[in-house]
Formats: C-alpha cells, sequence, structure tokens
C-alpha cells in the first residue's frame, strides 16, 4: 500500500480510496500500525472474508471482487489429463499438498511457479525431493495466453492454501478457462468457488492457526484435509466446465468490478456530505 497517499489526503484534503489486497497484517508490524494511524479512511477490501478479518481494525467502505477479461480467457469444456498448481512455492499456498493428491490419484501435477521460491528452505526441504517422481511436472512461472492455454488444457486448479487468502484471482482465471477448481475452505473461497458447482470445497485438517473446525455439512465432499482432496479429483468429471466459465461471466469480469468501485466512490463522496 502507498501509505503516502494517507498524509497527503490529511494535508489537501481530497477524498482517497484505498483497496487493500494484503490479509491482515502482524499485531506489531509496520503495516498494522499504519493501519491503526489511519481507520477512518475509506478502504476496500477485495472479499467478504479480508473484510471481516480486518473490520477490528479500519472501516471497510465495501467489498469489490477482482474482474478479468474473460475474452482472453478460451474456454476448453473438455477435461484435460493434469492436476494444476499454480502459485508461489511457499507453506502456506499448500504446495505439499498439492503433489501428495496428485500422487494419491495417479495424476500428473503440473507446477508454474517462479524459480526464485526454490531458493527457500520450505522448497528445498519439502518440495525437492518430491520434484523427481514421474507424476510432478514444473513449466516454471507463465503469464498471458501459455499461462491461459495450460489452465484451459488443466483437469483441475488445486488450491489447498494454508491461510487467509484475500482473493485467488487464479481461481477465477481457472474458471474463466472452463477448469474447475478444488479448494481447502480458506480465506475467501467459498465466496468465489460454487461447491459442487464449480469445483469442491474441502476442509482442511485442523492447525495451530485455524483450530476447532466445525463440519460444513453443505459440502459436497465431507472428509478432510488431503482425504479430501483425492475424493474431490476422483469425482471431479462431476463438474460441469460450461458453468465454470458462466460462473465468472456472471459474477467477475472488469465490468463487475468497475460497477462496484463505481458504487463504493458513490458511497464514499455521499459521506463526505
Amino acid at each position: 500500500m502507498e501509505f503516502s497517499a494517507h498524509y497527503f489526503e490529511s494535508a489537501s484534503g481530497t477524498t482517497t480510496v484505498y483497496t487493500l489486497h494484503d490479509g491482515l497484517p502482524q499485531k506489531n508490524s509496520l503495516d498494522a500500525w499504519r493501519l491503526r494511524r489511519f481507520p477512518h479512511d475509506a478502504y476496500v477490501a477485495i472479499s467478504e472474508n479480508q473484510a471481516r478479518n480486518l473490520g477490528g481494525l479500519i472501516d471497510i467502505a465495501g467489498v469489490v471482487y477482482h474482474g478479468l477479461h474473460a475474452s482472453r480467457y478460451e474456454p476448453n469444456f473438455q477435461s484435460g489429463d493434469y492436476l494444476l498448481f499454480i502459485g508461489r512455492y511457499m507453506p502456506e499456498k499448500g504446495l505439499e499438498d498439492a503433489l501428495r493428491v496428485g500422487m494419491a490419484t495417479g495424476t500428473l501435477t503440473v507446477l508454474a511457479g517462479s524459480k526464485e521460491y526454490q531458493e527457500l528452505a520450505y522448497f528445498r526441504e519439502k518440495i525437492a525431493p518430491l520434484l523427481s517422481h514421474p507424476l510432478v511436472k514444473q513449466v516454471g512461472f507463465l503469464k498471458g495466453r501459455r499461462k491461459a492455454g495450460l489452465l484451459a488444457g488443466a483437469k483441475a486448479l488445486l488450491f489447498p492454501i494454508h491461510w487467509e487468502e484475500p482473493f485467488g484471482l487464479v481461481m477465477i482465471e481457472a474458471m474463466a478457462c472452463g477448469t474447475p477448481v478444488i479448494a481447502y475452505n480458506r480465506g475467501s473461497v467459498s465466496e468465489i468457488v460454487r461447491d459442487g458447482v464449480t469445483g469442491f470445497i474441502v476442509e482442511p485438517e485442523p492447525s495451530p492457526d485455524h483450530p476447532n473446525l466445525p463440519d460444513h455439512p453443505d459440502f459436497v465432499i465431507k472428509k478432510r484435509g488431503i482425504e479430501g482432496l483425492v475424493e474431490a479429483v476422483r469425482r471431479i468429471g462431476e463438474i460441469d466446465r460450461a458453468a465454470c466459465r458462466r460462473h465468472v461471466e456472471e459474477n467477475f469480469t472488469v465490468d463487475k468490478m468497475v460497477e462496484g468501485y463505481e458504487r463504493v466512490y458513490q458511497k464514499v463522496l455521499a459521506s463526505k456530505g
């Protein structure tokens, strides 16, 4: 976040709206101090989950989901033969879970991520030993048409996150390509994925940062953790890939995002009197 804008607003009286892209900052971090310093400015959250997490710290003017140009993603309504993981090679992204699911289901798992994270201890200790498995393939960091093509060719996108992801743009990119999403019920996942319609949502196993998880009676997959992800992969043929594309066209386009920001701007200006 560019916090100098807060001081500009204070000095000039110019109304400023801030979109938050990160999760809840550490209690004693500089980012947390900055938010506490300007708690009543106009903040936009990118999911209801993020708004709830930040609501005790700052005022949230509104929630606006990310949107994309659906025309840039050519859908494929025929299921592919590989699972796909796209993201940072970090513990909170659940890469190890994704790899173990691929192995358990006998499905090739393709990894698309930046090489910079391969220098981290987590990657060297947890991930590198699994890369020699014949069902694991790395393709490196991709963007544009190459990324869209990889998404469209996948059986499913694996999104087994271990943190409160504020949004997760790759989920709507996958669905725009007709590819269903299999994800843990963390962060914004339940707002973006329609369980049993555009993918499957699985409850994670309890963890120190996410203990005492209740069962979700409405989820199609009743098993938790990796077992739940495995079942979801085996049932992925139940998902209509055309429904994934429609879900994005109806809810996560650039036009929808612009409409959301216009509503927030009008609300903020009206509050200024």
